[in-house]
Parts: C-alpha cells; sequence; structure tokens
C-alpha cells in the first residue's frame, strides 16, 4: 500500500472518530529517538495524531484525543510501510545523524534529523495537506490548521506545518511559534 494513501485512510479514521465541537486544531506529531529501535534501526519515528480544543494553548499538554499511530515498539504493518517508503525514496543509513553536519559554527542545529525523518516528515505534511485540500477538515471542524511537529517545534517544524496548510489556516500558529520560540 502507498505510504501517504496509508495514512490519508488512517488521518480520517482518526479525525471521524472525534465529537468534540471545540477542535481549534490537529496535532500531528513526528518523533525519532535514539532509543526507539524497530528492526535494530535507531531512532525510528513514533508518528500520533490528536487535537487542541479552543481554549487551550499550542503546547504538547494540551493534546487531547491522542492516538499513536506508529510505535517503534511494535512489529505492525505500520513500521513495515514507513521502511518500505524510505527504501523506496533512497533513503540510506536509516535512523544514523552526521553530528558534524548537523551544527553551524556556532552550534545551532541546521540537521534534518536523523536520515529518513525529513522524508517522512515531509510526507506525513503532504497527507495532512491533501486533507485540507479535499476538504475534510473543513466539513468536519471548520477552517483549522493542522500542526506538524516533533517535540522541540524545531525549524523544519514550522517548514512542514506551512506545508500542511495550504490556505493559511496556521497563520496564528505560525506567528504563536515564532514569537514562543522566537523563530525567524
Amino acid at each position: 500500500m502507498c505510504c501517504k494513501k496509508y495514512f490519508y485512510d488512517k488521518f480520517i479514521e482518526i479525525i471521524n472518530q472525534w465529537k468534540e465541537d471545540e477542535i481549534a486544531a490537529i496535532s500531528i506529531l513526528v518523533y525519532s529517538n535514539e532509543t526507539y529501535v524497530y528492526k535494530g534501526i535507531k531512532n525510528f519515528f513514533e508518528i500520533s495524531i490528536g487535537y487542541i480544543q479552543k481554549d487551550d494553548k499550542y503546547d504538547s499538554d494540551d493534546v487531547k484525543g491522542l492516538k499513536v499511530i506508529l510505535n517503534a515498539e511494535e512489529d505492525d504493518e505500520t513500521a513495515e510501510i514507513i521502511l518500505e517508503f524510505l527504501v523506496s525514496n533512497g533513503v540510506k543509513n536509516i535512523g544514523s545523524e552526521d553530528f558534524e553536519k548537523s551544527y553551524d559554527e556556532n552550534m545551532n542545529y541546521i540537521g534534518k534529523g536523523p536520515n529518513g525523518y525529513y522524508e517522512v516528515l515531509n510526507m506525513i505534511s503532504e497527507v495532512a495537506r491533501d486533507l485540507q485540500l479535499h476538504g475534510i477538515v473543513n466539513k468536519k471542524f471548520g477552517k483549522i490548521p493542522i500542526i506538524i511537529h516533533d517535540l522541540e517545534y524545531s525549524w523544519y517544524s514550522e517548514e512542514a506545518t506551512i506545508l500542511a496548510n495550504p490556505n493559511n489556516e496556521a497563520k496564528e500558529f505560525i506567528e504563536y511559534f515564532r514569537e514562543k520560540f522566537e523563530v525567524m
């Protein structure tokens, strides 16, 4: 099965289960951690989806209805689909990271995460973008953003969120993100 189609269908299935009226944003966490190991690959992924209600902030503590779709500790079809996606996109040494190339001369992080992370993040952003473009989110909740993030709200989280919201649905969040994390 195509990776994007798999996640598109999975996200719709979960979104359709949500009954809350006050949903202000959808939160998709794409995270890798060296303690996550799948078939010997360190830095494997966790992908979760949840929502933020209108009175909550954009912080991860406020995410509700959280569903973990991929957890590196499980031997399931989702992990296999991710591996097939990465291999078919020519990603080598999945999970490894070259730390010397990941930081600039001032020790600011400029990397794209472990090998494969950036590709998975962008694929998830494209799926979220399709949900926005096909009106799935708007029909159920109105014009709300889909926030794509890791735990640290990196520069590529901002990039992914912008990609996921083609009609500027995430404008308010991006402003909040830039102010809170002093991103330029």
